[in-house]
């Protein structure tokens, strides 16, 4: 498959994860960290498995990957461990969660998706890759439709004396810089110890897992959260709820997903992968649309057709800059 279908693939994936899941883990009672945690406990299920019935068909080996590449370059484990499992998995994945709980979601959403402008400055500005003047255009004309798409004219709306004061928005523009930082430094980890992606995400859910377990049972109750009770209760009162959860957050979006991303973006360039896999918001407002919850209004038609229009751009056959 093309790197532009996978990277594609990947952004419909977290939108039907997020659409279906979110709402699920609301009307269950399930609270942002205990909500993560059972996200990448299950993904972090779906890899073993995965490795269990399919490793031996793909030359795959979690343990022996680990070992060569930390004998080969230790290096490469702890950029995986560092920028992807604690800097992009937990830190990153926790500010977004509080930002949405505690923030406004129109000034959340265009913050948050900042990450494609982090990756590709620092793919760009460390000389890993070269940004032509076609796939700029593009990437820029996809942000302005996500932009529009979530809403990011509130952030010009608001008064000078809110855009200089602290506010809790702007936890989500620290997650897009988590994430942005994270995928720069996990694809140079996996290529450097020449790691196969299902092993490097499951090295970043790993690492999430722990940390964030650990936030949950060492600081619990200042997130309002209590891990075992909420999945007790949601198991005896909101079953079908929990299993929609279970099933697009933590397969869908967090398990097929991440390995459809992960895959894009080890074998493809950050600068054509990341525009394209965070097009999420996209496919979500489409989803809404469609759904019937949400009508179409002037500027989620400007952004779809902006959105739309950048990814033509960068993933034409006929433009330069295309990735195979």
């Amino acid at each position: 498959m093309r790197i532009e279908s996978l990277a594609l693939a990947t952004g419909i994936s977290w939108a039907g994860g997020a659409y279906l899941g979110k709402h699920a883990m609301h009307q269950a009672g399930i609270s942002s960290l205990s909500g993560i945690i059972l996200r990448v406990g299950v993904s972090l299920l779906v890899f073993f498995l995965v490795y269990w019935r399919f490793g031996k068909k793909f030359h795959l080996s979690f343990f022996s990957e680990i070992k060569r590449a930390w004998l080969t370059d230790s290096s490469a484990i702890f950029l995986i461990l560092a920028f992807e499992g604690v800097l992009a998995g937990s830190l990153g994945m926790l500010l977004f969660y509080i930002s949405l709980t505690g923030g406004n979601l129109t000034l959340v959403m265009p913050l948050a998706f900042t990450t494609p402008l982090w990756g590709t400055l620092l793919a760009v500005g460390s000389g890993d890759e070269k940004l032509s003047l076609t796939r700029t255009v593009g990437i820029l004309v996809t942000f302005l439709g996500i932009a529009a798409i979530t809403d990011a004219p509130a952030l010009v709306r608001l008064p000078a004396q809110d855009l200089l004061s602290w506010r809790i928005e702007y936890l989500a523009l620290f997650t897009g810089i988590c994430w942005g930082i994270g995928g720069f430094f996990g694809k140079k980890g996996m290529k450097r110890g020449n790691i196969s992606s299902l092993t490097g995400i499951t090295i970043r859910t790993l690492t999430a897992f722990l940390l964030l377990l650990i936030v949950s049972l060492s600081a619990g109750e200042y997130f309002q959260s209590n891990l075992a009770k909420e999945i007790l209760s949601a198991w005896q009162f909101h079953a079908p709820d929990l299993f929609i959860m279970i099933l697009f957050e933590g397969v869908l979006a967090g398990s097929i997903g991440m390995i459809l991303f992960y895959i894009a973006m080890r074998k493809g360039e950050l600068s054509l992968v990341l525009p394209l896999a965070f097009t999420s918001p996209f496919w979500s407002a489409l989803l809404s649309i469609v759904s019937g919850r949400e009508s179409i209004s002037i500027t989620l038609l400007i952004g779809s057709v902006l959105t739309l229009l950048g990814i033509i751009i960068v993933t034409s056959n006929y433009l330069p800059g295309r990735t195979k």
